[in-house]
């Protein structure tokens, strides 16, 4: 979408999608739990699909060019890794 935006000059858009993925980035750290395993809210047990849904969603912000807390994609990372193989979280 940020391409799109920017070839139409819409800074208004740009802006928004920015502040948007920031909330969402900041959700995604609050909603963490201490397995490092996302939760669908703050506090709640976290689960490995969207766990997985996170990072990527993390992944493509950094490379669109948001600023990611690495520390949060490790955590994240490591939350996975740590999920024995066929588990549901």
């Amino acid at each position: 979408m940020k391409p799109i935006a920017q070839t139409l000059g819409e800074t208004a858009l740009l802006e928004r999608l920015s502040r948007d993925v920031r909330q969402t980035i900041d959700a995604i750290d609050r909603s963490t739990d201490e397995r490092g395993l996302v939760g669908f809210w703050p506090n709640s047990r976290g689960y490995v699909p969207l766990t997985a849904w996170a990072l990527q969603f993390l992944v493509e912000a950094r490379e669109a060019g948001e600023a990611v807390d690495l520390a949060l994609l490790q955590r994240l990372a490591n939350g996975l890794k740590q999920v024995p193989a066929r588990a549901g979280g």
